[in-house]
């Protein structure tokens, strides 16, 4: 008889790590520039996901305390003038976005116009850098037309004539063309379709500079014919731009819808605007350039006499 064969299968263990892992973080980042130049920005930090979670492991939310800080700076006043809006340094792409809704009503839609123009001139200047875009929404009357305006489409449909959806002016530095076209503006009524107006300023977006920062505003006073349509539309415009929203005559819960819907943090990008003689206030122009331009440039009382630069430290 032979000798006994010896074993024809080995076992090795392998794969021993735990099926579900946390993700592992990254150091935290350099602080980052203020995100104001004056009235107080501020600056952050955060912690990026090194290694993803395995498996049911868990990772904590990209705006959860443990992975972002944020801290307080240029805290001092911004000096202004009574007469002239603070001037924008910083380069960017603004796609402005006006509400000509029939809630806005005539009086109110006067003061859009006019607030739209004063805004424009903080972009103008030898020095300036930004180039802006305007488009006009309200949106249809039927509810024929609003579920083809929302997406299901329709031949021969028409988005400025059927949908209230105009675009006005693409992207351009050209701040006496822009305001005049603002001027020229007609009432369209109708009822607030933000959701088609976002998805057009999202299509203009593509346009722009690929240095520049991109920045939507809308200026409102309605909450939209379908928040939920809105809801994924901003979202998509977050993904390639900052959305600031002028919340005009809005609280409670038109005011939350544009708190989750406007880019983070909520105070630098979501101003609640009392009433429409505000909103053309040289004090609400100067706010949002300050939330939106980090480099601004102080009027001085004398046009001729050269202004002080102020840029985010």
């Amino acid at each position: 008889e032979g000798d006994p064969c010896g074993e024809t299968t080995e076992t090795l263990p392998c794969n021993m790590q735990a099926c579900d892992k946390d993700c592992v973080l990254a150091a935290w980042s350099k602080w980052s520039v203020c995100s104001k130049a004056c009235d107080g920005g501020v600056r952050t930090r955060r912690r990026n996901v090194k290694h993803a979670a395995i498996g049911r492991g868990k990772c904590a939310h990209v705006d959860s305390k443990s992975r972002l800080e944020r801290k307080k700076c240029n805290e001092d006043a911004c000096v202004r003038d009574a007469t002239r809006p603070l001037m924008c340094q910083s380069k960017i792409d603004l796609v402005l976005l006006l509400d000509g809704s029939g809630s806005v009503g005539s009086t109110g839609w006067a003061a859009t116009k006019v607030f739209a123009k004063k805004l424009v001139t903080a972009f103008s200047g030898p020095t300036a850098d930004t180039q802006v875009a305007v488009i006009l929404f309200s949106g249809p009357y039927s509810y024929r037309y609003m579920r083809m305006c929302a997406g299901s489409g329709g031949s021969g449909l028409s988005m400025e004539n059927d949908c209230k959806v105009k675009m006005v002016q693409h992207y351009s530095s050209d701040m006496a063309a822009t305001t005049s076209a603002i001027d020229g503006l007609s009432w369209p009524r109708g009822t607030t379709l933000t959701s088609q107006a976002l998805e057009l300023a999202l299509s203009e977006i593509t346009l722009g500079r690929a240095d520049a920062e991109k920045v939507v505003l809308t200026i409102t006073d309605g909450i939209p014919m379908s928040s939920r349509s809105t809801s994924m539309s901003a979202g998509r415009v977050k993904k390639k731009a900052r959305l600031m929203f002028g919340a005009v005559r809005l609280s409670g819960r038109g005011l939350r819808y544009m708190i989750s819907w406007g880019s983070r943090p909520t105070s630098e990008n979501v101003l609640k605007i009392r009433n429409f003689q505000d909103l053309e206030s040289l004090d609400t122009i100067d706010t949002l350039v300050v939330d939106m331009c980090k480099n601004i440039t102080m009027p001085t009382t004398a046009p001729e006499t050269a202004t002080a630069a102020v840029t985010t430290r």
